[in-house]
């Protein structure tokens, strides 16, 4: 309970704060290896594996910030007789060091670890899980105005349920 007024007296100071920022991404994201994960290898993958994500940081010092967020990463659906599909998503939480900027663009790079869930379901298989993976990343920004920027990033993650996930997307940050 204490916790809780904590925070809502500092609420109101958190939001003058530029050091915080929220932001909205979408993407395009593969799993190279999907096949090897299906019990029959005669299953063709249809693969939309649109992702999105919402993330809130602090920026700590001028080249280093933290960020969290949830992120729906992937689905995939088989193609043929066998009906099934895989989707998987998670909360995950990152260091980003950040080149101070040059003009209105900087550069990037992240490393954090997700909190995943793989779904998957079909009539032939059923491979849930949920762990921990790493995540890291690098990418570009454009600072549109003192609050608004945008961003291109790569997101590789090496080992979610014996998968690599790779993420490309684009997102829109807004600073307090």
């Amino acid at each position: 309970m204490r916790t809780v007024i904590l925070l809502l007296l500092l609420l109101p100071s958190l939001a003058v704060a530029k050091d915080i920022y929220l932001g909205v991404k979408v993407g395009d994201s593969r799993l190279p290896d999907l096949q090897k994960q299906i019990p029959l290898n005669t299953h063709d993958i249809f693969d939309a594996n649109g992702a999105y994500g919402v993330f809130a940081g602090y920026q700590l010092l001028d080249w280093l910030s933290l960020e969290g967020g949830y992120n729906s990463l992937a689905k995939a659906l088989l193609n043929d007789g066998a009906a099934g599909n895989y989707k998987v998503g998670g909360i995950e939480m990152a260091a980003m060091l950040h080149y101070p900027n040059i003009n209105e663009h900087h550069v990037f790079a992240r490393l954090g670890q997700i909190h995943y869930e793989w779904q998957s379901n079909g009539t032939e298989f059923n491979l849930n899980d949920k762990g921990w993976g790493d995540v890291w990343g690098f990418g570009g920004a454009y600072i549109i105005t003192a609050d608004v920027s945008t961003r291109l990033e790569y997101q590789v993650y090496p080992d979610l349920n014996k998968q690599q996930l790779r993420l490309l997307s684009l997102s829109v940050v807004y600073r307090f």
